[in-house]
């Protein structure tokens, strides 16, 4: 699990300064509002799975976060993980998406960052759930993560049980939050 939130945030969602729009790797959208709700449509899938199968993943990538897409009651939404507060470390505390660090048995990074999301939120996840890992980034340690955007489905099908010597609890947040005023004014991605 990393804190990355506000970069990965800043990787899949920004603001295009030249057109004045919201993109989300691939995904382009003048009107956000009305966009969020078909985030989990079939074509938006496929052409994220297009877009991302594009995306070189480094060599040296340590980490993979699962960026969760899900929906909840029909909305869709992220899900993010509070992360324990008696943990020891730099993470406590922490509210990010699931992931850590890559394995030796990791296959490859999207397989540590589903792995590493069964594991913190005890929920079975497949390789079919990822649409593709994202644009790497490298946090102040040096360490390269790789985001990896995957739609794990209805939340009221998964009812995540976090593993409590990781985790609080889940904390959904609905994409239509995105089209509140801070967003707009590119507060949070510029």
């Amino acid at each position: 699990m990393y804190f990355i939130t506000p970069f990965l945030l800043y990787s899949c969602i920004y603001r295009d300064p030249m057109h004045q729009h919201f993109l989300f790797r691939g995904i382009s959208t003048r009107n956000i509002s009305q966009s969020t709700s078909n985030v989990l449509c079939s074509k938006t899938e496929q052409r994220c799975r297009e877009t991302l199968s594009r995306t070189s993943i480094p060599e040296k990538a340590s980490a993979g976060v699962l960026v969760t897409l899900c929906s909840s009651k029909g909305v869709p939404s992220f899900l993010y993980t509070l992360r324990s507060s008696k943990l020891r470390g730099r993470h406590k505390g922490d509210i990010s998406f699931p992931g850590g660090k890559r394995d030796a048995s990791d296959r490859n990074i999207i397989h540590t960052a589903l792995r590493e999301a069964q594991e913190e939120l005890r929920v079975p996840l497949t390789a079919d759930s990822a649409w593709g890992a994202m644009k790497s980034i490298t946090d102040w340690t040096g360490m390269v993560i790789v985001p990896v955007l995957a739609n794990i489905g209805p939340l009221e099908d998964l009812a995540p049980e976090p593993n409590p010597d990781e985790e609080h609890n889940p904390l959904q947040f609905p994409n239509h939050s995105l089209t509140h005023s801070p967003w707009k004014r590119g507060c949070f991605c510029t």
